[in-house]
Formats: structure tokens, C-alpha cells, sequence
């Protein structure tokens, strides 16, 4: 069959061998009818195309494929993406989960927002693997639609908080520990250890912990080993 201009045909057309069409052809389908375009393969096998799109040079297509997967092409003929059994690959030709990106080196999914300008992206690179961002927002962990933790610009690590100048940062509302450390090893545990590298230790000035309440402060550890004195119901009490 070789149609050089427009061609309407009303009923049913079969083609059983090799045809050319130079114009446009157009398919109807009325409304809740059948189906107004079908192409199949009587193979079922990969390399029997039931349909296939391509440029004049073959050198970028899409094609429908005898087991059903979907195929795309670059401009090198190189496979770049495909779709199969509810699966999409990038860059593999067989998809383990319902999206798969794989390449050779330096892998990423990336999200972008062009509105606010922002970015976020899963990493793979070399012995590396890595989650965050390449412009300036912060990195923030949704559980359960509300905001758990988050990383803000500065390196901060923020938890049931939105801003905050410590480098780790906790708060709740909630009654129980802020803080719990648990050490299960049986040889010479420890719990926690906290460092000032350039500190003189004898300066009583720097304070490796403190504690305070909703009003005042109320008491210390100093980097030179000494406890300061407290405050209870407005009365001191000396250090044991």
C-alpha cells in the first residue's frame, strides 16, 4: 500500500505487508467506540516491534516491543529509558523497582524547583553515597506529614525545631529524656565525651555542660573539672 496524499478510509483497512505513507494520516476514533489505533506483533519476544516511531536515520525512536516494554532512543541509538511491567528504568534495560537510575559513574535523581531556585538529590559516586541539596535551603524530614529534623544552611542539626544556633539542637513539649545514651558493649563502655581540642583546661570559663531551666541558669560542669553551684527554691547548695 502507497498513499502519497491525504486518505480518508471509512471502514476497516487491513495491511499485511510493508507500507508507505508520505502524508499525514489521521485516526478518529468515535466517542466510547473501539479502539481507533492497533498495532501488534505476532512474536512475543524483544526483538519483535509491534510498534515503532523513528526519525529518517532510525537514530531516535520509541518503539512498543513483543513483551510489551516501552523503549526510548537517543540521538546515538542508544537505549536511554524504559518502561516495563509497571517499571521505569534510566539507563538499564531491566528495572528492579518502580524507578531505576543507573549509569556508570556519578548517578543522581534530581528535583528542582525553578520558582524558589532550589534543588534536592539522591547520589551515588564512586565509594560514596549522599542526600542534600546544591543550593542554599535547608534540608528538612517530614514523618507523618509534619516536620521532624532538619539541617538548616549553617550545618545546624535541628530537632522539633525550625531555627536555632547550637550545632545539635532538641526540643519537645513532650514529658520523658531529651537525650539517651546507651552503650551495651562489655568491655570498658563509655557513655559520652565532650572536648574542647583548644581550650586551655584550666580556664574555668568554658563550660563543657550546663543546666537551666524555663528562668535561670543553673549550674555547670567547667572544662577545668569544676562543678559550679546551683540554685534550688532560691537556696544554694555546695558542690560534693
Amino acid at each position: 500500500l502507497h498513499l502519497v496524499g491525504n486518505a480518508l478510509i471509512g471502514g476497516t483497512l487491513g495491511v499485511t505487508g510493508n507500507s508507505t505513507f508520505t502524508a499525514l494520516v489521521g485516526i478518529n476514533k468515535a466517542v466510547n467506540g473501539s479502539v481507533g489505533l492497533s498495532v501488534g506483533s505476532d512474536a512475543s519476544n524483544a526483538t519483535s516491534y509491534g510498534l515503532e516511531v523513528t526519525n529518517s536515520s532510525s537514530n531516535t525512536r520509541f518503539l512498543v516491543d513483543g513483551l510489551g516494554s516501552q523503549r526510548f532512543y537517543g540521538s546515538d541509538n542508544a537505549e536511554t529509558a524504559r518502561f516495563k511491567d509497571g517499571k521505569v528504568g534510566i539507563g538499564t534495560t531491566s528495572p528492579s523497582s518502580n524507578v531505576e537510575i543507573s549509569s556508570s559513574d556519578d548517578t543522581r535523581f534530581q528535583v528542582t524547583d525553578t520558582g524558589d531556585s532550589s534543588t534536592f538529590w539522591i547520589r551515588g559516586d564512586g565509594d560514596n553515597t549522599s542526600i542534600g541539596n546544591t543550593t542554599n535551603h535547608p534540608l528538612a524530614f517530614i514523618i507523618n506529614n509534619s516536620e521532624r529534623m532538619r539541617i538548616d544552611t549553617s550545618g545546624n542539626l535541628l530537632v522539633g525545631a525550625t531555627s536555632g544556633s547550637a550545632h545539635i539542637l532538641s526540643k519537645s513539649t513532650a514529658s520523658g529524656g531529651m537525650l539517651e545514651i546507651i552503650n551495651s558493649s562489655t568491655t570498658a563502655p563509655s557513655g559520652a565525651a565532650f572536648k574542647f581540642s583548644h581550650q586551655n583546661p584550666n580556664d574555668g570559663t568554658s563550660t563543657f555542660f550546663t543546666t537551666n531551666d524555663s528562668s535561670a541558669y543553673r549550674g555547670g560542669w567547667l572544662s577545668n573539672g569544676g562543678v559550679q553551684n546551683y540554685q534550688a527554691n532560691n537556696s544554694n547548695l555546695s558542690d560534693r
